[in-house]
């Protein structure tokens, strides 16, 4: 499994200049013994690209008279 998970290849992360697996696998028992995690790379441009949530205006929950 974690053969095929390597030959995945790398994802060249551009900002950061470093290359990730492009499928990491870490089990739970790697977790808790090895205090192992996933690496991933911090993402700027989902932040950026991101639309906000709501306006920037205020709803009436009472009808204009």
């Amino acid at each position: 499994m974690r053969k095929e998970a390597k030959a995945a290849g790398l994802y060249p992360h551009p900002l950061m200049q470093k290359n990730y697996d492009k499928i990491q696998i870490v089990t739970v028992q790697e977790i808790i013994e090895e205090n192992r995690r996933l690496e991933l790379p911090m993402n700027l441009e989902v932040l950026k690209k991101a639309q906000a949530a709501g306006s920037d205006k205020q709803i009436s929950l009472i009808p204009d008279e």
